[in-house]
């Protein structure tokens, strides 16, 4: 077994071994940081949306509040007349 550990073969193949270990473990991680990117991304736009939607309720409401400001106007004025 000592005789095999020494061979040029075996320590070609453990660099082999390391070498290919050492490209998967890169490219894991090259996947796991694109995937991260791509959640940072989702996430920014999830908040865009929330806030899109706050905002869109909001100026319902004010849409709303200004519509019954002007029917009650023109009530007084009617009224006046």
């Amino acid at each position: 077994m000592s005789k095999t550990k020494n061979t040029p073969e075996f320590e070609k193949m453990m660099a082999d071994q390391e070498l290919a270990a050492s490209v998967h473990y890169q490219e894991e991680e090259a996947d796991r940081t694109a995937l991260l990117k791509d959640l940072a991304k989702v996430q920014a736009l999830e908040q865009v949306r929330i806030a899109y939607d706050k905002a869109a309720r909001e100026l319902d409401i004010a849409t709303n509040n200004y519509v019954d400001a002007a029917t009650n106007l023109h009530k007084l004025l009617d009224e006046k007349e």
